[in-house]
């Protein structure tokens, strides 16, 4: 424990929580996991949603 904590703040805290979970041997708790999952769904869908935008507002020729 006392080897965690004297790193702990020389990396952000996003690597070192997911770090100190994993070298536990423990699984993550739920809200972490969904925390990264929701995230990345999210993300996907504002990609998705601004090429649909980008899509609809092309200038039409006839």
């Amino acid at each position: 424990m006392r080897e965690e904590l004297k790193n702990f703040g020389k990396q952000t805290i996003a690597v070192d929580i997911p770090y100190y979970i994993t070298s536990i041997n423990t699984f993550a708790p739920t809200a972490t996991n969904m925390t990264v999952t929701l995230s990345i769904i999210l993300g996907f869908q504002l990609i998705l949603q601004a090429i649909q935008y980008d899509i609809i507002n092309t200038p039409k020729t006839h």
